[in-house]
């Protein structure tokens, strides 16, 4: 074997570890990957049949469990074949709650009777965009949507979020 051959051979063994271990690093799916509270999300019905004065909703979470919602959809979530869908009700719900991790990939937000998961946008690699994440009706005709606006979360790092 010459040295040109296996100088490329060589190059080609590295260049592969190098992608494997970027490709290892942008799939983070861990506990260090979720939100660190205190964090912000603010947002509202993205359906595109929405209508132009639907009432803007936020959500924030605090580090000792805590959350405070604005015009927060009430609901429950649900299991079906397709995976979880959030079953809604006509009435939105602002005030205090409890909030928890749900799985990797979610939050899940209880308040008076209602029960309701945000899900992180899918990220790259199987991974997820905690900067965005979203509620969808079990009907499948209501998506709501909410983007990182204070706080820490997943690769996105904004400014700290103030008191109310």
């Amino acid at each position: 074997m010459n040295g040109r051959h296996r100088f490329g051979r060589t190059t080609a063994i590295v260049g592969l570890a190098i992608l494997a271990l970027v490709m290892t690093g942008c799939s983070e799916r861990g506990p260090e990957s979720r939100p660190q509270p205190p964090a912000q999300w603010d947002g509202g019905n993205i359906s595109p049949d929405a209508p132009l004065d639907d009432r803007s909703m936020s959500l924030r979470i605090l580090p000792d469990g805590e959350a405070e919602l604005v015009n927060v959809p009430a609901g429950r979530w649900q299991r079906t074949d397709q995976g979880i869908c959030w079953d809604e009700t006509d009435e939105v719900y602002s005030g205090a709650a409890t909030w928890s991790f749900f799985k990797d990939q979610g939050i899940e937000v209880a308040f008076e009777d209602s029960a309701v998961i945000f899900w992180a946008w899918p990220g790259k690699f199987g991974s997820y965009d905690w900067s965005e994440m979203k509620m969808v009706s079990c009907e499948g005709d209501v998506t709501w949507g909410m983007g990182l606006t204070c706080g820490s979360a997943g690769l996105e790092d904004l400014s700290a979020c103030r008191e109310p």
